[in-house]
């Protein structure tokens, strides 16, 4: 693989392609992705988080949560550990930053 197919950029489009690849079988009735989460407006803490897609209704919405790091943080770091960083590293650095981040989200959809 030639070298300028090994930058961050091209991590992008290739991390970009696999979740487009990831969710064109929901044109056929299979849902992949549906299990990620979806942040919604807020009163009770306990409605805030549930899963995108209606298929996995009877998924928790932290489960939804919990899977949805999981996935982006295994995605991320295989990336990373291609383009030469130190996979544990960066998976550390990933989830501080994850964390920070989705709780300002969540906060933000206080209603």
């Amino acid at each position: 693989m030639s070298a300028w197919f090994k930058t961050e950029d091209w991590a992008a489009v290739w991390i970009g392609l696999l979740l487009c690849i990831l969710a064109l079988p929901v044109v056929a009735g299979v849902d992949l992705l549906g299990w990620a989460v979806a942040t919604k407006e807020w009163l009770d803490l306990s409605k805030a988080t549930a899963p995108v897609s209606t298929a996995y209704a009877n998924l928790p919405g932290l489960a939804s949560l919990v899977l949805s790091y999981l996935f982006l943080l295994v995605l991320m770091s295989v990336a990373a550990w291609v383009l030469g960083f130190r996979a544990r590293a960066f998976a550390l650095g990933f989830s501080v930053i994850f964390w920070i981040s989705y709780a300002c989200w969540l906060v933000g959809h206080n209603a």
